[in-house]
């Protein structure tokens, strides 16, 4: 089983507030397709991102930031959808009461069906707080123990000083001697570095998402331009 993380910045244009790539969407859908057993997850973008800086975690904060995950979702959704994709939106907001329900994800994925999840915002103990797709990633990853983790970004992996791609790696040897650029709700590339320094196993691979046929590529088994991180 595989989970892939389809990053903000690669289905919506983030300089463009609500502002959707659908193309962008149907290409990445054509090219797992042939998966089995695939669980997909998505970030805000200029949707939840845009909101949340907009309006605070408060009550219209919330609200409004929970309608436009879920048109983005629906928008994720239809597009695999026209691809072929047999596959079906998941609120996290459903999922989360103090831990995370697996069993809605379990049986679609029992039943052939790809579940698409996104990165969200809760209630817990009476407060607002955003769960962002990369955590919510990781936590699924970690709980069914897959091995293959795939994030889809708009760069070429993670870069060093000199940005240059770090093509392979070790994740305990991921420092501060890389760029990271940073200009999101949920903290972009270091953010996410952080949360996969949580996984117990697997194979991390970090790729850009706005290249056509990498994705492809790396599912098929071919060497890609991208960084592969290796958990312990």
């Amino acid at each position: 089983m595989k989970v892939i993380k389809l990053g903000g910045s690669v289905i919506t244009n983030k300089r463009k507030p609500l502002t959707y790539r659908s193309y962008v969407t149907r290409r990445i859908a054509r090219e797992l397709k042939d998966e089995r057993r695939l669980i997909v997850i998505h970030g805000g973008g200029s949707f939840g991102h845009y909101i949340v800086k907009k309006y605070g975690l408060n009550r219209k904060g919330f609200c409004l930031t929970r309608y436009y995950m879920e048109v983005l979702n629906n928008l994720v959704v239809r597009d695999f959808l026209k691809e072929n994709v047999l596959c079906t939106g998941i609120s996290t907001f459903s999922l989360i009461n103090k831990d995370l329900n697996l069993n809605p994800i379990l049986k679609l994925l029992n039943s052939n069906i790809v579940p698409i999840i996104f990165g969200d915002i809760i209630i817990e103990n009476n407060e607002y707080r955003i769960v962002s797709g990369d955590a919510l990633t990781v936590e699924i990853a970690n709980k069914l123990n897959i091995e293959t983790i795939i994030f889809l970004v708009d760069v070429d992996g993670i870069l060093d000083q000199n940005r240059n791609v770090i093509k392979r790696v070790n994740i305990n040897d991921i420092n501060d001697n890389i760029f990271f650029k940073t200009s999101n709700a949920t903290g972009g590339m270091r953010e996410k570095i952080n949360q996969i320094k949580k996984l117990r196993r697997g194979v991390v691979y970090i790729l850009n998402g706005l290249k056509k046929g990498l994705l492809y590529d790396l599912l098929k088994g071919r060497e890609v331009i991208c960084t592969k991180i290796f958990i312990k």
